[in-house]
């Protein structure tokens, strides 16, 4: 969705309520991506279901037995205790700074709330050489400018991370990009560039 200037451009208002609550997105018939830790059981038994998780890692903690059978990929936030972050990052799940793949068509990469400029630096050097039909880029923080919360009048985004959001509108080798922002941002959903989508879900 492209704003007009008439429209809201965080999407209709059942979109909005629906993102404040969970964040579902369906890439195709074999992938779902949610990022929703307290109603995970809802989609636990769906075998084409994967899991963005935002931090903090503690709200999950006792889940993780359960979580990790599946295909979940952990991203932490600022505020999160590196004893968490050991244990996630042991297990192999974690998302920081890093681009994985979930097949040969999608990939997941992360930028977490504790060194977001050390993500994105590490994420950027790997982007040219990556070949896929999706890119689900997870992120602590939003885009500066792109459905970022104000905290005291000042927005939250990160220039960062929107000129990365721009490089990612120019990029060709991957045909559709979104972005699931976690975190100190307003819940909604919109598009910028041609194959960008960028949702906030305040997942947590």
């Amino acid at each position: 969705m492209v704003n007009d200037g008439r429209t809201d451009p965080r999407g209709d208002e059942d979109t909005i309520v629906a993102l404040r609550t969970k964040c579902i997105i369906k890439l195709d018939d074999k992938h779902i991506i949610v990022a929703t830790p307290r109603n995970w059981q809802i989609y636990y038994e769906q075998n084409k279901t994967y899991f963005v998780v935002f931090g903090p890692l503690i709200n999950i903690y006792k889940h993780l037995e359960h979580l990790l059978p599946r295909r979940v990929f952990f991203l932490p936030c600022r505020d999160d205790d590196h004893y968490f972050v050991d244990v996630v990052r042991n297990q192999g799940v974690l998302i920081e700074g890093k681009i994985v793949s979930i097949d040969e068509k999608v990939y997941v990469a992360g930028i977490g709330g504790r060194s977001p400029l050390m993500n994105i630096q590490s994420i950027l050097t790997k982007l040219n050489e990556l070949k896929a039909q999706y890119l689900v880029l997870a992120t602590c923080y939003p885009p500066k400018g792109l459905l970022d919360q104000k905290v005291m009048g000042v927005p939250r985004g990160l220039y960062e991370l929107r000129d990365l959001v721009d490089y990612l509108g120019r990029l060709e080798n991957i045909d559709k990009k979104i972005i699931l922002v976690g975190h100190n941002c307003v819940p909604g959903k919109m598009n910028i560039h041609r194959d960008v989508e960028i949702y906030c879900c305040m997942a947590i």
